[in-house]
Formats: C-alpha cells, sequence, structure tokens
C-alpha cells in the first residue's frame, strides 16, 4: 500500500511541475493575462487593454515608418490556443502595426505567432504583408493605440530661451 501510495504521489508531483498541466490549470481569463502581462513583460510593454480575443500590450519603441506614419509593435495574448496551419498552437503573438496619426487608422505588417504566453517559447510562424489600413473605429483598441501611439510620438516642447536668459549679466 505505502509503494502504491509513494507512486500516486510521484506522479502527482511530476504532474504538478509540468508545464502542460500548469497551463491547463492557470486562470486563462483576459483579466487575469492582462494583469500577468503587466507584471510579466519586459517594462518596455505597457498595458494597451483588452478585446473580445485577446489582453493588447503596446512596445514603447515608437519609429518613423513611410508616408508619415509611425511604426509600433503590439503584443497579444490569447485565452485560448490559436493555430499558424491548422497544427502549430500559439498562445502569443506579436504584431508590428503601421499608425496614420492623422487619419487615425491603422494596419498590419508583420506578425510572429508564439508557443509561449508573453512572447516565450518558439516562434511557429511569421507572417508579412502589406498594410492594408483601416479607420480606427470609436473606443476600439485601434483608437486607443492611434491616441497612445501619436501621444507618446510628439516630440516634447523645448522651453525657448528669453532675451534676458541670453543675455550677459550686468554688473
Amino acid at each position: 500500500m505505502n509503494r502504491i501510495l509513494a507512486t500516486c504521489v510521484a506522479v502527482a508531483i511530476t504532474l504538478g511541475a509540468s508545464p502542460s498541466f500548469a497551463e491547463a490549470n492557470e486562470d486563462k481569463s483576459l483579466d487575469s493575462l492582462y494583469e500577468r502581462g503587466q507584471k510579466e513583460l519586459a517594462p518596455n510593454w505597457r498595458g494597451l487593454g483588452k478585446t473580445h480575443a485577446s489582453a493588447v500590450f503596446v512596445h514603447q519603441d515608437v519609429r518613423k515608418a513611410d508616408g508619415g506614419m509611425l511604426a509600433v509593435w503590439t503584443h497579444h495574448e490569447l485565452p485560448a490556443p490559436g493555430y499558424v496551419d491548422k497544427e502549430k498552437p500559439y498562445l502569443s503573438t506579436r504584431d508590428r502595426m503601421l499608425v496614420d496619426c492623422k487619419g487615425v487608422r491603422t494596419g498590419t505588417t508583420d506578425v510572429a505567432y508564439y508557443s509561449e504566453r508573453f512572447g516565450f517559447g518558439m516562434v511557429v510562424g511569421t507572417e508579412r504583408r502589406k498594410a492594408e489600413l483601416t479607420d480606427a473605429v470609436p473606443d476600439s483598441i485601434e483608437e486607443l493605440l492611434v491616441k497612445a501611439v501619436c501621444t507618446s510620438a510628439k516630440p516634447a516642447k523645448v522651453a525657448r530661451k528669453t532675451k534676458s536668459a541670453e543675455a550677459p549679466a550686468k554688473e
């Protein structure tokens, strides 16, 4: 009887330490994924919001792109696996987005699909496409992205020197 009990305990410990067991028992709600992402992603990712399908984060590195647009990476955490080529499961994606600040439009140019949460694990697929810009729907995650990116991309105002600051002090 002790041998059976010891075997059961060993199996339970092994399963408890198994990533697949832990993955199966983790809280996969969007609220939980959003909260975890704010802790587990690198500091240069910040929370953007949640959609019906994913928790979304935006990278702080915003770059100029062709046509006066800006380029930024977004990160998406999915509550359930998606599939690349119907056989390769992924739990998170990173998407390179183009943002048109003046036209309030966005489009995706590149996507990387990751096998594990928060961009860990293997890249199980990539996709490159020509961005088809679409208008950001009011109150959508795309509109939040446009606001976040276009606001952060504006250069800080530089204090102008006044004549009194430029002129040497008189004694």
